[in-house]
């Protein structure tokens, strides 16, 4: 056996640094979620799931505006607070290792993605991606669902790309049963299903595939408390002024924009939020029109820039919500991905350190919900929102360039 063939190949030694990588940071990860009791998402979860035990699921949506959880979340969250009782160091634990396994599983689809497309992600950026401090810092501290929605979410993209409509349609349904938020995306799984070769019974097989799959989920609120639900799952917005335009909008010193939060917001504030949702919603709509017929090893990257379009124009946002984009922006542009990473690790590091009861490191547990907070950490908001526009910037750029030399 000569040297060469002796030695691992490139392929394998990169393979094994991702594995390193992962478990090295998953087990940060669980210790700690161990040591820590999170942030206030933790108390609210806890408190959901005591009110489902106290009232029933359905009572809960009447009596508190802040459940604006999925059932399938409720019941979640209730489940964990039966098997921790009234131990909230154990239910704050219990939560978040289920986004720590969600975290691996999409580690574990992306090396699946890579051996069957042979190239992307880049090796170099699928290693940044697994020791994301993003990623540690929503799933091994913040707590939420937002890391399980996020896998799923992504596993029905890869089913999707292997044109699998009922698999990818349950996935999705799933993801739209722990967060609402693949709604926002639902359109460019609709326009890839409907710019196959032969649309109709792809597409009509994943629509009523996750269509069952999500009103299955929502059929007890919907029958018992429809106003309620909607108005605290569909209704919830996130906070004015600290993300994107809205916060540029302050700097003006109209007085109209002025109020942080999302409630009692002004009607120009109310107005504006629902024009760039408006835009949001139209650009992912166009995202998904004009890439219909891109090939299926690219709907990752027009998931990805459906992403970009949100994040552009949404009216607020919350830290949980930078693992949203991440897998996908990881196979839509390595650089950019690494921009944002960059970004979004400064924002989440500069909330907690600001939210933090003890600011000393490792923290143990954060609150933002003092007003006076929001200035601290607002700004630092900006560079990952400027990441997404200058992404958006050199892609459109790029596409320019390719129309051009073609013409």
């Amino acid at each position: 056996m000569t040297e060469s063939a002796s030695r691992p190949s490139a392929s394998r030694v990169y393979v094994r640094a991702v594995l390193l990588s992962l478990l090295v940071v998953t087990l940060l990860k669980i210790i700690w979620a161990l040591n820590s009791a999170g942030s206030v998402d933790m108390v609210l979860f806890y408190n959901f799931g005591k009110g489902v035990e106290q009232y029933g699921l359905t009572e809960l949506y009447k009596m508190d505006e802040k459940f604006n959880h999925t059932p399938l979340t409720g019941g979640f969250a209730w489940l964990l607070y039966h098997i921790a009782g009234n131990d909230k160091l154990m239910f704050a634990f219990l939560l978040r290792l289920a986004g720590i396994i969600a975290d691996v599983a999409v580690v574990a689809a992306l090396l699946r993605w890579r051996a069957k497309l042979g190239h992307l992600p880049a090796w170099w950026a699928l290693i940044v991606f697994t020791a994301s401090p993003v990623s540690l810092m929503v799933s091994g501290f913040h707590g939420n669902v937002d890391p399980v929605m996020v896998a799923l979410l992504f596993l029905a993209t890869l089913a999707a790309v292997i044109e699998r409509p009922v698999l990818c349609g349950v996935l999705f349904g799933l993801a739209a049963n722990v967060k609402i938020v693949p709604i926002i995306v639902s359109p460019v799984f609709f326009f890839f299903w409907l710019g196959r070769a032969n649309p109709l019974p792809g597409l009509l097989r994943f629509m009523v595939a996750s269509g069952s799959v999500m009103l299955a989920g929502w059929s007890l609120p919907l029958i018992v408390c429809p106003q309620d639900y909607l108005h605290n799952v569909f209704g919830y917005g996130s906070t004015w002024g600290v993300w994107g335009v809205p916060y540029f909008l302050r700097f003006t010193g109209w007085d109209a924009v002025q109020k942080i939060g999302y409630t009692g917001l002004s009607t120009a504030q109310n107005a504006i939020a629902a024009v760039l949702k408006v835009a949001a919603i139209g650009g992912i709509f166009t995202v998904g029109w004009l890439r219909r017929k891109a090939k299926p090893a690219e709907f990752a990257a027009t998931v990805g820039i459906a992403w970009l379009v949100f994040f552009i124009c949404a009216p607020g946002v919350g830290v949980q919500y930078m693992v949203w984009p991440a897998p996908f922006l990881l196979l839509l542009t390595a650089r950019g991905f690494a921009v944002f990473t960059a970004a979004a690790t400064a924002f989440l590091f500069a909330f907690y350190q600001t939210a933090s009861v003890d600011a000393r490191m490792p923290w143990f547990f954060a609150n933002p919900s003092r007003a006076e907070m929001i200035p601290l950490w607002s700004a630092w908001a900006m560079p990952a929102w400027l990441a997404f526009c200058g992404t958006a910037t050199v892609l459109v750029r790029q596409r320019w360039r390719a129309v051009r030399q073609a013409v």
